[in-house]
């Protein structure tokens, strides 16, 4: 039986998808567009047709996985009623996330630095928590759970539980056990919590 073509859509999911698995497995920097083509079973001219390097190959698994993350931390938070236990959550279920996928989360980290860039990916995935702590933080203004800020604050609030999130995202392979990251993170939220109300 013959095999259907693939649309382009889907050759660039395998691409996006056998890059990710082999960036996990080998790192950013050993992995070759060679390798890539090899476990996809396509020549590289095709793979060069889709993506003209592996930097780009990189910036789409980048927006797999923040995509992924983001996608559990908002379905997360829907079921808690109160602002407070939504910030539980979302540092819960974010840190839960990263530390899962921390291999990956090292290869972008130290492309980052080394670069000194940021990706759009990276810059999207940020703007979408942001966003997504903004709502938490105007739910708690509203029903009068958080009385610390004004709604005239939301945005720079947000944007500096974000500066913290991130530093300690940077460090979190240095968390040991699962009840080490459960732990942080419920500190994390329970001082951010008390500092709102």
């Amino acid at each position: 039986m013959k095999r259907q073509k693939q649309t382009e859509e889907e050759v660039r999911a395998e691409i996006v998808s056998t890059a990710q698995a082999l960036f996990k497995r080998y790192g950013f920097a050993k992995t070759t567009m060679e390798d890539i083509a090899k476990s996809i079973k396509k020549g590289k001219s095709t793979l060069y047709y889709y993506y003209s390097c592996k930097d780009d190959i990189i910036n789409d698994v980048i927006v797999k996985e923040t995509d992924e993350i983001y996608r559990t931390v908002a379905a997360s938070i829907v079921h808690n009623k109160t602002a407070s236990d939504k910030l539980r959550t979302f540092f819960d279920v974010i840190l839960k996330e990263i530390k899962t996928k921390a291999n990956l989360y090292g290869t972008i980290k130290s492309e980052i630095i080394e670069n000194h860039t940021r990706t759009e990916a990276a810059t999207k995935f940020e703007k979408l928590l942001r966003t997504l702590l903004s709502e938490i933080l105007e739910q708690g203004i509203e029903s009068k759970e958080f009385t610390y800020i004004s709604l005239d604050d939301v945005e720079k609030v947000a944007a500096t539980i974000m500066m913290s999130l991130g530093g300690f995202m940077l460090n979190i392979n240095k968390l040991d056990s699962d009840s080490m990251l459960y732990a942080s993170s419920e500190l994390m939220a329970n001082i951010l919590i008390k500092g709102l109300k």
